[in-house]
């Protein structure tokens, strides 16, 4: 007959701190994996959020900058401002408001570019022209306003930008 090799108790014994050690290495291996991924992760989603505050930006920027060269037309001759340049000019503060409030939402105060105090005067600025066209009078004082409104909107440009990108206040 065949004996068969008796284990000895020190044999035994050894095997299961063999197999913690190992089961220690590869829950430590498998940390080092989730702890790679998840960096990787969130550099993508910075990455994904850089991109998407330079977008929007790049568009505020294109929407001020439309808004100035459209408010140039005002003093064009045979140009239709009550109907052609205001309506237009309207259109880019709407959007100009929209996507900075967005960037206010997504981003934070330090990327707002109208304050209330800019949104509030270029209102008064289409109020005045309102009341100019129905009272028909003169839009001077509505086109002074509106210039005024135009030139800090152009230092906005000047400084929050930097070639089409927003800079954090």
């Amino acid at each position: 007959m065949e004996k068969k090799p008796v284990k000895s108790p020190a044999k035994a014994r050894k095997n299961p701190k063999k197999a913690g050690v190992l089961i220690g290495c590869a829950a430590v291996i498998v940390l080092l994996i989730m702890f790679c991924i998840s960096v990787v992760m969130r550099t993508n989603i910075q990455n994904d959020y850089a991109q998407a505050r330079s977008e929007v930006g790049e568009e505020l920027y294109m929407q001020l900058y439309m808004l100035c060269q459209t408010f140039d037309q005002v003093t064009v001759p045979g140009q239709d401002v009550e109907n052609v340049v205001l309506p237009t000019m309207e259109d880019y503060v709407l959007a100009a408001q929209t996507l900075n409030d967005v960037m206010v939402n997504a981003f934070g105060q330090r990327y707002t570019v109208l304050t209330q105090e800019h949104q509030s005067a270029l209102q008064k600025a289409f109020e005045a022209y309102d009341a100019a066209f129905r009272g028909g009078k003169s839009t001077a004082d509505a086109q002074a306003a509106m210039q005024s409104c135009i030139n800090t909107i152009r230092t906005l440009l000047q400084t929050r930008f930097n070639d089409g990108l927003i800079l954090p206040s």
